[in-house]
């Protein structure tokens, strides 16, 4: 779906009022798309590359050597958990990603939504319901203005760990992972961890999230003309020989004085 989606060939879909609308339209606007277009393909990285991903998610990009994920287990989409507030009868996160060690909690948002602090606090409660296990809680994307705050709260009412991570850093941790699995590395899941980075890339495209421009400092490398002699010819021309004289315009800035009584005309 998400090939077609792409390249135009998925059909439109209709709204509850029976609008069109182009899929590739709709998925911008749909967090569940999102989430299932990146984690779906999630299980089909190697153990390693899923625990780079994971761990720099959860880190922001900070190598931590004692987050102790242990082997990866599965990806649980929108799971229904009892709610541990009585006037609610469940909550469903976007996502529960499961380790040997511990479960990570995703609440995913498009870049341009904010994130609802009850929300972690009411789905947080609802897991501590159903397992004992460590939780570490993601909020992947969207606006969390303050979020240290809340998540001091969170981590004295559950003992969880707490971490937020933008869509944009996501990015440049999977073109961080490519470099690493690139199709002629050694790695033996090189080919097949490189197809499904590319995938997600351009599943994150499709919402409007894309790679950073590279900087200048990679044009060095373009640079065709190194015979420093070459170079050397291009230089500021000597003008010592020539007879320069200096324009004093200091004159033309002297404004004569204006009479007042005239101003008063432009009203």
């Amino acid at each position: 779906m998400l090939q077609a989606i792409i390249h135009g060939k998925a059909a439109k879909v209709s709204d509850e009022k029976g609008v069109s609308h182009k899929w590739s339209s709709v998925f911008k606007t749909r967090e569940d798309l999102l989430t299932a277009a990146f984690f779906g393909r999630l299980p089909y990285l190697s153990d390693n590359s899923i625990h780079f991903l994971i761990q720099r998610m959860l880190s922001r990009g900070a190598i931590v050597g004692g987050l102790s994920l242990g082997k990866f287990k599965k990806v649980e989409f929108w799971p229904r958990l009892k709610s541990k507030d009585p006037n609610r009868k469940s909550v469903e996160p976007d996502l529960l990603i499961y380790f040997e060690d511990l479960i990570v909690l995703v609440e995913v948002k498009p870049p341009h939504m904010p994130q609802s602090y009850d929300q972690w606090h009411r789905e947080l409660g609802a897991l501590s319901l159903k397992t004992k296990k460590t939780v570490h809680f993601l909020a992947l994307g969207g606006r969390f203005e303050n979020w240290q705050k809340y998540a001091k709260k969170l981590q004295n009412s559950f003992h969880v760990s707490v971490s937020v991570c933008r869509w944009r850093e996501v990015v440049n941790y999977l073109s961080e992972l490519d470099k690493f699995v690139s199709p002629d590395s050694s790695n033996l899941h090189s080919a097949t961890d490189h197809r499904v980075i590319v995938d997600q890339l351009k599943a994150l495209e499709l919402h409007g999230i894309h790679k950073p421009a590279k900087p200048f400092a990679d044009l060095n490398g373009m640079m065709l003309v190194t015979d420093e002699n070459l170079l050397a010819a291009w230089k500021a021309p000597d003008l010592s020989a020539h007879k320069l004289s200096l324009i004093d315009w200091s004159d033309l800035i002297q404004m004569p004085e204006i009479d007042k009584e005239v101003l008063k005309l432009w009203r």
